[in-house]
C-alpha cells in the first residue's frame, strides 16, 4: 500500500478495530480505482494488468482482483462468525400472521393508496414471488380452476426465462382474502383507460392489461413495496420510514 494510502481504523460497532466487509470491500475498490487512474497508461502491461477493473472481464488479473475481494469477504465473515457478531443485516422475514396484521390496517383505512398496496403484498404473498414481480401479473391467462378451486396464471420471472404458475386459494381470514383485496382494489382505484398502441404495420397491439398496472410507474416496486411497509413502522423503531 502507497503512503498516505493506509486506512486508520477506530473502534467500530463491535468495538474492535477491524473493518467490516460494507467499508473494506469499499477501500479496496477506492485504492483499485486510484491506482488505476495513475498508473493505467503508463505501458502495455499497466494496461492488461488495469483490465481487472473491467465490469465483464475475464482475464488473469480480473480473477485475481475478484478472487482477493472474494477471499476478503470470507475472512470477514469467518471472523465475526467466530465472535458471535450479527452478519446478516437484512431486514426481519414477514410472515403470514404480519400480512394479515397489515392486511387489516390497510382495509380499514379504506382509501385508494391502501388499496394499491394492500393487493401488491397479497399478491406477492401468493404468487410466491419477489416484490417486484407482480408488476408482470396480467389478466391474460387469468383463469378459475374448477378441480382445486384456486385462481392462477402464468406469471414471468426476472432472474430466469422460465415463466411459473401462480396459485391463489381462497382465504379463511378476510384480511388474508386475495380476492377481497382484489375487490377493494377495482372498487376504490380509479382505473386509466388505455389506448391501444400500433405495431409497425399499423395494427392495433393489445393492451397487456395488468392486473395492478400502478406498479408499470415506478422504477422498483420491490423497493416501493418495502418502504410502504416501512412506513407502518413507528418512527422510534430501527427500519421505518424517516
Amino acid at each position: 500500500m502507497l503512503p498516505g494510502q493506509r486506512v486508520k481504523c477506530g473502534a467500530g460497532k463491535n468495538k474492535d478495530k477491524h473493518l467490516k466487509v460494507g467499508p473494506a470491500v469499499h477501500y479496496f475498490n477506492s485504492l483499485g480505482k486510484q491506482f488505476s487512474d495513475k498508473y493505467k497508461n503508463v505501458n502495455d502491461k499497466t494496461k492488461y494488468f488495469f483490465t481487472c477493473k473491467n465490469v465483464n472481464g475475464c482475464s488473469d488479473p480480473w480473477v485475481w482482483f475478484n478472487g482477493v475481494r472474494s477471499n476478503m469477504h470470507w475472512i470477514i465473515f469467518e471472523r465475526s462468525a467466530k465472535r458471535g457478531e450479527e452478519i446478516d443485516a437484512s431486514a426481519p422475514a414477514i410472515y403470514p400472521t404480519h400480512v394479515d396484521k397489515i392486511s387489516e390496517a390497510f382495509m380499514k383505512e379504506g382509501s385508494d393508496h391502501s388499496a394499491i398496496v394492500n393487493i401488491t403484498l397479497l399478491t406477492t404473498l401468493y404468487s410466491g414471488a419477489r416484490p417486484c414481480e407482480p408488476e408482470y401479473l396480467s389478466l391474460w391467462g387469468m383463469q378459475d380452476d374448477d378441480e382445486f378451486r384456486v385462481t392462477k396464471g402464468p406469471l414471468p420471472q426476472i432472474k430466469t426465462k422460465k415463466t411459473k404458475v401462480y396459485s391463489i386459494p381462497p382465504a379463511v381470514n378476510r384480511h388474508r382474502s386475495w380476492h377481497l383485496g382484489w375487490g377493494d382494489f377495482l372498487t376504490l382505484v380509479h382505473r386509466q383507460p388505455v389506448e391501444a398502441e400500433e405495431d409497425e404495420f399499423g395494427e392495433k397491439v393489445p393492451d397487456t392489461l395488468g392486473i395492478i398496472p400502478e406498479l408499470q410507474q415506478g422504477d422498483n416496486p420491490g423497493t416501493w413495496l418495502g418502504n410502504q411497509l416501512k412506513a407502518l413502522l413507528p418512527v422510534a423503531r430501527g427500519g421505518s420510514a424517516r
